[in-house]
């Protein structure tokens, strides 16, 4: 039996148009601001410049993207990041040299590891035909395998 798989997941819902509530309520919002600055402000040149500022950085945040998320989320992070912030410190626990851990009626002593000590390694020179029957035996008991 074939199924559909379930494509654009990613996606927002498109709530007004071409726009996700969030993009609606951003414009909205710059949409207010560019309508209370026409109504406050004396000066033309200023409206203009302000409204334009408004509606730029509404437009960025509602419809730009770093790194496929939306940059309004990315704000939203940050705000909280910069809000609440928290302080991890890392201390040093500390370790017993020996635990006794109990399981299943059954006692095991832990030890911490000692200095590593030297150990003495055999410098033993094989001959050629040494390697040769080593080599030999190894194949034969593959075979048996």
């Amino acid at each position: 039996m074939e199924f559909q798989i379930p494509q654009f997941i990613e996606e927002e819902t498109k709530f007004i148009g071409p726009f996700t509530p969030t993009q609606f309520w951003i414009l909205l919002v710059a949409g207010g601001l560019s309508v209370f600055t026409w109504l406050i402000l004396g000066s033309l040149l200023l409206k203009i410049f302000l409204i334009a500022l408004y509606f730029g950085i509404a437009a960025v945040l509602a419809f730009g993207k770093i790194d496929g998320l939306p940059i309004y989320s990315l704000v939203g992070h940050a705000i909280k990041h910069f809000w609440l912030p928290r302080y991890y410190f890392w201390t040093r626990a500390h370790i017993p040299t020996s635990q006794t851990l109990k399981k299943k009626k059954t006692i095991i002593k832990l030890s911490a590891p000692s200095l590593p000590i030297k150990e003495k390694i055999s410098s033993k020179i094989y001959s050629e035909k040494d390697i040769k029957n080593i080599a030999q035996a190894l194949d034969i008991k593959r075979k048996k395998q």
